[in-house]
């Protein structure tokens, strides 16, 4: 298939030669028949965009600030598994589970206020992301066999519950944005300590959702 057109970053640079700059890089694209154009550098309050930047602060759990520069909440976007139902059974807190791939970027290990896309509703959701060690080591999952088969520990997985929300979402592909960072990641003693956790964890959700407003849903 014959190259139609190129978009380039102001700064891209490209093969052993390293063809860059405006110039070189409209040339190569005049010597192939195709079209150019190259994008300019974008400074949202005088800070530089990069995706370098961006993964920083994505690994760092600071989503609010990479929310501002990226135009909208980092996301993820994959198919909810069935796991062995202990959220609902011992803490009486339903959680969607879903696996990262290892393509995919991981926010830091710790909890976030967020919101879930399902269907035409968006959905406050407090949000657990952990690696798969971490998951199988907690007070109510500890023992006996899960759904994430022999995956690599370091899997990272997500698991959210959403607010008001009581349907069956279980082989559905959910978007769940992330808002705000709430905490790190903690290991309870007991399985009432955990409930009693993610209860706060829930509250506080709500309580930004809440004074987000309609402000969640614009940045979709």
């Amino acid at each position: 298939v014959k190259l139609q057109g190129a978009v380039f970053g102001y700064d891209t640079s490209i093969g052993n030669d390293l063809v860059q700059g405006e110039h070189d890089l409209a040339e190569l694209c005049r010597q192939l028949g195709a079209s150019f154009r190259m994008v300019p550098a974008y400074r949202p309050g005088n800070v530089l965009v990069k995706s370098s930047l961006l993964r920083e602060l994505i690994s760092a759990g600071k989503l609010a600030e990479a929310a501002s520069l990226l135009g909208h909440p980092y996301f993820v976007l994959s198919r909810v598994v069935r796991g062995r139902g202990l959220g609902r059974q011992r803490l009486e807190i339903p959680t969607a589970n879903q696996v990262l791939g290892k393509e995919k970027l991981a926010p830091q290990e710790g909890i976030y206020a967020g919101s879930a896309a399902i269907g035409s509703q968006y959905l406050p959701a407090a949000i657990c992301v952990m690696d798969l060690a971490r998951a199988r080591s907690t007070v109510v999952d500890a023992g006996g066999s899960d759904a994430y088969g022999d995956l690599d520990p370091q899997t990272m997985i997500v698991e959210s519950h959403i607010l008001d929300f009581s349907g069956e979402i279980y082989d559905t592909v959910v978007r769940l944005d992330f808002h705000s960072r709430i905490r790190d990641w903690e290991d309870f003693a007991s399985a009432d300590a955990l409930a009693s956790r993610m209860q706060q964890d829930i509250s506080i959700t709500r309580q930004l959702s809440s004074e987000a407003g309609r402000d969640w849903e614009e940045l979709q």
